[in-house]
């Protein structure tokens, strides 16, 4: 391969892996941001179950189990009590779980 060519392909795949941890980094800052809204709605709110369950949601994607299951657990204690909440979440969130892995359902 020329030299140039070799030079060129070699700046575009530093742009690449450059613009990869940029988008990794964004991701990582979006999450940050939604646990931090999510965590101002439940001090506004306390009795509000919604800003738990979200950080439940995250949490679990995140594989962050101990602050899921505490997440968890609050929401359960200011759920409604005719709210299922557990049936609620537990096959979108074992589908989430299972599509996020590559595994057949």
């Amino acid at each position: 391969m020329p030299y140039a060519k070799e030079e060129l392909l070699n700046a575009a795949i530093c742009r690449v892996e450059a613009l990869e941890v940029e988008l990794i980094a964004t991701k990582k800052k979006n999450v940050d941001e939604a646990l931090s809204s999510y965590e101002e709605l439940a001090k506004e709110d306390p009795n509000d179950y919604q800003p738990y369950f979200y950080q439940f949601v995250i949490y679990s994607l995140l594989d962050r189990n101990e602050e899921a299951k505490a997440q968890f657990a609050k929401c359960r204690e200011v759920c409604l009590k005719d709210f299922k909440v557990e049936g609620f979440v537990q096959t979108p969130l074992s589908r989430a779980k299972l599509f996020g892995s590559g595994l057949d359902n």
